[in-house]
């Protein structure tokens, strides 16, 4: 502090002394200071568009993120709506199913259903035909079971011409086995 006044000092003596003195200094403070700007000017040149161009970009990308993430969102929505128009047809089915158990006739058929009557009502029986010993056997055999294509051969009863075609046949594949792959 006791060095101030005496700077104030000098630079008033310089005042005094040569205003001419006085301007050139000035004039190469200004000039010092173009410099200085200038440099700064460049600087700021060089690093606005930049910063602007990384701005603009981070911008870019985060319109991009949220636009997929409202058409991933959009999706579900719809998924959702279709969910909630199925369960509302099953809330519906089951608002009818309910409405209809709350009626008598329903009951009623479902205990007859299970065998049960009214009082002085006489049950009636239909019995299915009765069936054959032999339909049981068949109806319980394998159908690529030898016996049972046997059964099935026997009953159509094929004509001999088949069965000796289907011979020489078999016989012509034996004999061909052999010639082509000897023991």
């Amino acid at each position: 502090m006791s060095n101030e006044p005496a700077k104030r000092a000098k630079v008033k003596k310089r005042f005094i002394s040569s205003p001419i003195q006085h301007l050139i200094s000035i004039l190469a403070m200004i000039e010092k200071r173009k410099k200085r700007d200038s440099r700064e000017e460049r600087i700021f040149q060089i690093l606005f568009p930049i910063f602007t161009l990384t701005l603009i970009g981070l911008l870019l990308i985060s319109n991009l993120k949220i636009n997929q993430k409202r058409a991933k969102l959009t999706e579900e929505i719809e998924s959702l709506k279709k969910e909630i128009e199925i369960l509302e047809e099953k809330k519906l089915k089951l608002e009818a199913g309910l409405s209809q158990t709350e009626k008598e006739s329903y009951w009623e058929e479902k205990i007859r259903q299970e065998g049960y009557m009214r009082e002085g009502e006489n049950p009636v029986v239909i019995l299915p035909p009765k069936e054959t010993p032999e339909e049981k056997v068949v109806k319980e055999m394998n159908l690529f079971s030898p016996l049972h294509i046997i059964r099935v051969v026997e009953n159509q009863k094929l004509p001999e011409k088949f069965l000796e075609k289907t011979k020489d046949f078999f016989a012509g594949l034996v004999e061909w086995f052999n010639t082509t792959f000897p023991r």
